[in-house]
């Protein structure tokens, strides 16, 4: 699990969105160098919560991981 700490306003909401790039540098900051590219996420998350991610590495490698997006 991964926790990335954001701004966030009433109800969860988040001023902005935390994507591939955020994620990308949330595990570069623990060690772990991912390119973004290879994070599967659909759409950017905007709400303060805790969602499923998989960076695909190829070859059928896959790692799936929480990421957890906590308001301040």
């Amino acid at each position: 699990t991964i926790t990335i700490p954001v701004k966030a306003g009433a109800e969860g909401r988040l001023f902005g969105s935390v994507g591939q790039d955020e994620i990308a540098a949330a595990l570069a900051a623990e060690g772990i160098e991912v390119d973004p590219k290879i994070i599967d996420v659909a759409k950017a998350f905007k709400m303060v919560g805790q969602y499923e991610v998989t960076a695909h590495f190829g070859h059928g490698v896959e790692a799936v991981f929480e990421v957890k997006i906590q308001g301040e």
